[in-house]
């Protein structure tokens, strides 16, 4: 915020420059228009971020409610985990009893069965 409103000041200033150049060359009231509608957008990021300071001056329930929620997150992720442990060995013991079989039920190669034997 702090950034923002320093970016602001040096907008404003160059404005007021600008403005105050013109005005004198023009007419010193319609200077003074100019330049109070064009920091206007300054004064605004002031307000907002005094408002802000003082609505978040004491972040100790967002800071509760944000780890509470990051807990909460941490106990789903481990318990996914777990069931894709469980299924990760479940398929590999699949695969080593019967590779051309799960290769067929996962991918759909084809099965070549040996029926017949050939004599030559």
């Amino acid at each position: 915020m702090a950034g923002v409103a320093v970016d602001m000041a040096v907008v404003g200033a160059a404005i007021v420059t600008i403005s105050t150049i013109l005005g004198v060359a023009s007419a010193a009231g319609l200077a003074t228009i100019i330049a109070a509608t064009l920091l206007m957008p300054l004064l605004v990021v002031v307000i907002v971020g005094v408002a802000f300071s003082i609505a978040f001056s004491d972040t100790s329930n967002y800071v509760k409610v944000l780890s509470d929620e990051l807990r909460n997150i941490e106990n789903k992720i481990q318990s996914g985990v777990i069931k894709i442990k469980a299924g990760a060995q479940k398929i590999n013991s699949e695969y080593k009893e019967n590779p051309n079989e799960f290769l067929h039920e996962i991918f759909g190669v084809p099965m070549f069965k040996k029926t017949r034997s050939y004599n030559l």
